[in-house]
Parts: C-alpha cells; structure tokens; sequence
C-alpha cells in the first residue's frame, strides 16, 4: 500500500511539472500609501521648514495644540546658562552667502590679483549660487587671461557649499557627488541624461548608463539626496536663523560627549481628545461627525509623526557621535570613514531614511555647526596598512595646494611626500584620485596658470 501512494505521489510531481498551475506564494511588499509618503516628506524636511509645515497645521486642524511655545528657546535641562553661550552664538542668523564665500576667501592663500579677480567671480553668482556668466566675456571685461580665470574657478568650486560657483545643474550635482567620492563613469552618464531622468525614463537610462534597474534607482536616489540650489542654505536680504535640531555638549560625568535633542527646533503638539468629545456631542449632523473624525485622526497621525522623527533624529545623531567622537576632541583629522550605508544596517534603516535624515539637519557643538550629513566620508587605506576618513584626507590635500606660493607648486609626489611626514602614508595615485574629485587641475596646469596670471598682472601694471 505504501509503494503505491508512493507511486502515486511521484506520478501527481511529475503532472504538476508541466502545464499552468495554481501556486500560493507569500511574499512581503511596502505599499506608499498617503500617510506613508507624508511621513517620509516629513522626514526630509529642514528644520525652518518643519516649524512652518507645523504652524499651518496648527492654523488648519482644530484639534492641535501645540505642546509649548517652541518659537521660544528654553533652557537645557541640567545646564548652566554659562555653558549655553556658544549655543546662542551659533543659532544666531545664518551669514549670507557672500560673506560665507568671503571669509573662506579670506583664509585661502590667494595673491592681490586673484582676490581681485575673486571677489567678481562672487559678485556675479546669482541667487542660487551659480555663475551663468561667460568666462570669456568676463576675461575681457577685467583684463586677464580666460585661462586665468579658469584656473580660479576651479579653486573656487572648492568652497562650501559644494556646488557653488558651478555653471549648469550638471556641474552643480557633479561637484557634490565628487565631494562624496560617487562620481563614476555610471554616474557621469547619468549626469550626461538629467532629461530623462526628469521624464523617469528608466529604461532608456539603463542601456545609457549601462547599469541594472535596481543599480539605476540607487542612483537617482543618491541624485535626488543633493541639492540643486548651493545657495539655498543662505538667507537674502532677511536672514532667518539656522538652528541645530541636535547638541553635542560634554559630558561632565563621563568626561567624554553626549548628544540631545534641540526643544527649540522640534515643535511638539498635542491632540486636543476632550475637546473634540464635547464638539462630538454637539454635532447635528453626520458630515459634522465625518470632519471632527478625520481632523482627530489627521491630529494624532501628526503627534506620532512628529515622535518618530524626533526618534529617528536622535538615533541617527547618537550613532553619528558614537563613530565621530574623536572629531568632537580633536578636529577633522580625527573624522573616520563611514558611509549611509553602514550605519544604515547597523540601524536597521533604509539608506534613503539616512540619507533624509543627515542632509539639511545641523548639529552644533563647541566646535562649530555642521550639517549631518558632513560625517560621512569613504574609507582610504594607507600604504602602512592604517585606515583614514577621506575627508580628513582631501582637507589635508586641499590645504597643501592652498598654502602653494606663486609658481612654487606641489606635485602629488610632494603631496604624498608632506602628507607622509605628517604621519599619513598613502600612495600617489590616491593623492591624484582625490585632487581630480575636487576639481583641482595637475600641478602642471596649475603652474601654467600662474605664469598666465603673472603676465597678465604685469600688462596691466598690477
């Protein structure tokens, strides 16, 4: 009898191989409903932006009110007003641009000739820090070389924030990916097609960019993490205060850091539920009872909205001190190399969650006001076997090229050379991959356009 079923068994697997059948499958997928992409939309907004969607609410749905009056900055819990000081001075209002551009001008060692020349260059960038002006008209209009110009444009990509000074959207996204160290062939191609990746035309990207679907969405989505506008960051003629949404401050107990979260940045609400019982019992009719119904759940979405965002904040901004801690201390030589996604799975969050999370958001701490997302830097392996942040690396490379006198440049083996007497041993081809992200030329060309400045300087009798 057992021989038989058995029989029977492998004579209904054979049936079933061929021929269309049912099959029941389980699988999981994530439904963008409404509220999911609200919650998502709340995520990436600014600070100034969040306290603006919040006031409207506030404005709109009867059943808000606000948790307390967060247009006002309260007092740290367990901090003296002394240690508070340098909070107030950086959650002061935000410089403008020009002169965020003119002071990095004033700390970069540039000759009287090119600060001349410097200062047009910011002069002509229009509001959303571009320069749409021809290099060549403007040579001759100020009297130098094109070539003089170039050189100097290229210096000048070089400031925060990464994109200005770019002369198309193309070169805007460029810089910032460079600065990331995600500017590939795949990418250059992606960047090649901005109009298609406007219209969504996925399939023609694929076969332009020569990548995979889910490769391509990576992509785009890296592509819509930057920001189109350099100079949006920077108020116009009424500034508007940048507040940090997080503090490191130090730890007197431990000695070390902690991090909290900004009360002043993060506005709170609360639903007002024994309000909205007694507008219940005085409804006349059901369309009254359908609105009071939706406003309540509109209401409570936004408190737990608002509770969530704040959390993931903190959890992102307590992952970020725990990896960076050594910056706190001891300045950017001390960064270390993290990316999204690492801290991604080590929070068990999206990159793109990450990603929502860091960019726009600043952090203040003693040493300055950062936005999150100036944390992350790729790994660069030394020749000694020693692992350091690539930020910390291209800061050292950019200063070196900065601090050349005149014709007197620096090769990248004496890059490489000066960098391993400062304990940091890598190899020159590494020196020449990070100079070319940062848009620097060769020390061939950048000697070239010193000798064209300094004999157009002495035509004219600078």
């Amino acid at each position: 009898m057992e021989a038989q079923q058995s029989e029977w068994g492998e004579k209904q697997k054979h049936r079933m191989s061929y021929g269309p059948h049912q099959q029941l499958r389980l699988s999981q997928s994530l439904a963008m409903t409404p509220k999911l992409q609200q919650a998502i939309k709340l995520l990436q907004l600014t600070q100034r932006e969040l306290m603006d969607f919040v006031t409207r609410e506030l404005d709109e749905n009867p059943l808000l009110l606000p948790a307390e009056d967060f247009s006002r900055a309260p007092a740290l819990p367990g901090e003296e007003a002394g240690e508070q000081d340098w909070l107030g001075q950086l959650a002061g209002p935000a410089p403008a641009l020009r002169d965020h551009l003119l002071q990095q001008l004033g700390q970069s060692n540039f000759s009287a000739s090119e600060r001349r020349l410097a200062l047009h260059l910011i002069d002509a960038l229009d509001d959303h820090g571009y320069l749409r002006l021809d290099l060549r008209e403007m040579a001759e209009e100020l009297g130098c070389e094109e070539a003089v110009l170039e050189a100097l444009l290229l210096r000048l990509q070089q400031f925060e924030p990464t994109g200005v000074f770019a002369r198309d959207l193309r070169e805007c996204l460029a810089l910032q990916l460079a600065e990331r160290g995600r500017l590939d062939a795949a990418m250059e191609r992606l960047l090649d097609h901005l109009p298609l990746v406007a219209r969504g035309d996925w399939g023609a990207l694929e076969r332009r960019c020569r990548v995979g679907s889910g490769t391509l969405m990576d992509m785009v989505e890296e592509l819509r993490s930057l920001s189109p506008r350099p100079a949006s960051a920077f108020p116009g003629e009424d500034p508007t205060p940048v507040i940090p949404e997080l503090l490191v401050l130090p730890d007197k107990e431990t000695g070390s850091w902690k991090l909290l979260l900004n009360s002043e940045a993060l506005p709170r609400v609360l639903v007002d539920r024994e309000g909205c019982r007694r507008l219940l019992g005085r409804c006349r009719s059901s369309d009254e009872r359908a609105y009071l119904t939706e406003r309540l759940q509109a209401a409570s979405w936004l408190e737990r909205a608002l509770e969530r965002r704040a959390t993931t904040l903190l959890r992102v901004g307590e992952a970020l001190l725990r990896h960076q801690e050594g910056f706190f201390t001891s300045g950017v030589d001390a960064l270390r190399p993290l990316t999204r996604r690492q801290l991604a799975e080590e929070l068990q969050l999206h990159e793109s969650t990450i990603s929502r999370v860091t960019t726009g958001k600043y952090l203040a701490s003693p040493r300055g006001l950062f936005e999150l997302r100036y944390f992350f830097g790729t790994a660069v392996k030394g020749a000694d076997g020693a692992v350091y942040a690539s930020q910390s690396v291209r800061q050292k490379i950019r200063e070196l090229i900065q601090s050349e006198a005149g014709e007197r440049v620096m090769s990248d083996a004496a890059i490489v050379s000066e960098l391993a007497r400062e304990g940091l041993v890598i190899a020159r081809r590494t020196v020449a991959k990070y100079r070319d992200a940062m848009k620097i030329p060769a020390s061939a060309q950048r000697r070239r356009s010193y000798r064209l400045e300094r004999m157009a300087r002495l035509r004219t009798g600078g």
